[in-house]
């Protein structure tokens, strides 16, 4: 089957199309962008999560069920997690060129957290 001109211009500009698009998201993602830590609740309750630096100054803050939050690492800092007063786990120490996602799922009596390094 014979394939017009037309028909060739038309998938030939949607294959330089698809390959800019393709080459802007390798660039997101490049070394050079910021660096994220994701913080994805998917328990059945309010988690809290404090940033501790190294001289021991906390900043806290509160994801609802089902809810994300992001902040950028700070190098040295630890991330705790905690349901209620009771501390679920720790993650770091962060570094600022170093992208993270934590999962946190179950109910606040079995609950669950994981933290992994994107860029390994």
């Amino acid at each position: 089957m014979k394939m017009s001109a037309a028909k060739r211009a038309i998938i030939g500009g949607l294959l330089a199309v698809t390959g800019v698009v393709g080459a802007t998201g390798m660039a997101a993602a490049s070394p050079g962008s910021p660096s994220q830590v994701l913080i994805d609740n998917q328990g059945n309750y309010t988690l809290t999560y404090k940033l501790i630096d190294d001289n021991g100054e906390v900043r806290r803050a509160e994801v609802a069920a089902g809810q994300q939050d992001q902040f950028e690492p700070v190098t040295g800092e630890t991330i705790e997690f905690w349901i209620g007063d009771e501390r679920l786990r720790e993650y770091g120490p962060l570094d600022n060129a170093t992208s993270v996602k934590c999962n946190t799922a179950g109910s606040a009596a079995a609950p669950e957290a994981a933290c992994r390094d994107l860029n390994n």
